[in-house]
């Protein structure tokens, strides 16, 4: 495998990751919130253990 197709390998995983990662963290905690009602110390810490 040549050097430079390890590091489109490796950016490209890294770029999927963020994409799939970050967008889960902007629409997820508020969904909980708005659930959780007046449980929101509960979803809180059940989204931090996850």
């Amino acid at each position: 495998m040549k050097k430079n197709m390890k590091k489109d390998i490796l950016v490209m995983g890294f770029a999927m990751f963020a994409i799939f990662f970050g967008s889960g963290n902007l629409i997820f905690p508020p969904i909980i919130g708005l659930v959780s009602g007046e449980q929101v110390g509960w979803a809180i810490i059940g989204l931090a253990l996850t």
